[in-house]
């Protein structure tokens, strides 16, 4: 009997991965690069699939998207250590949660990667007033939209106060 999982075996050999996982992510990182918006994947030895790819439209534009899939359905907690396991690997820890399509025999999840220094919606305190920020935090201070707009009126002001005669 074969250590692989038959997916594995019925893969082209160029979909085959039998390598480390930070040699994997380097190789899809690349391909998914040249192929933007395709996806470049591997069937690993034990049967799970990982795909990258580069959105390219859209808001997440040219943002990468890591898909981990497998046949069979296990446990939550176990494909939750799985992926977790690749996460950790791929060092895409922070990225965000993409919605999956429902398979009856498969488990999927994916991920869609966050800008440099980019925080999760609601996570970040407005610097005015406290209340958590609905919107991405790219750069610069994280305001609601009525400290954003006060501040905004402040400005408007001090510049009118400045070039009055």
């Amino acid at each position: 009997m074969s250590d692989f999982h038959p997916d594995f075996l019925a893969a082209a050999a160029r979909a085959q991965w039998t390598g480390s996982l930070p040699d994997l992510w380097y190789a899809l990182k690349v391909e998914a690069w040249q192929q933007r918006g395709r996806w470049a994947h591997r069937i690993l030895p034990r049967g799970a699939l990982v795909a990258v790819r580069v959105l390219t439209q859209g808001p997440n534009l040219m943002r990468r998207e890591l898909r981990i899939a497998r046949r069979g359905l296990g446990t939550p907690e176990g494909w939750a250590e799985e992926c977790r396991v690749f996460l950790a690997a791929f060092q895409a820890s922070g990225w965000y949660v993409a919605p999956s399509p429902p398979a009856a025999d498969t488990q999927e999840s994916r991920w869609i990667e966050r800008y440099a220094g980019e925080v999760e919606r609601g996570k970040v305190p407005c610097d005015g007033c406290g209340v958590p920020v609905a919107h991405s935090v790219l750069w610069g201070t994280a305001r609601c939209e009525s400290c954003a707009r006060n501040a905004g009126r402040a400005e408007a002001a001090a510049i009118q106060q400045q070039n009055a005669p």
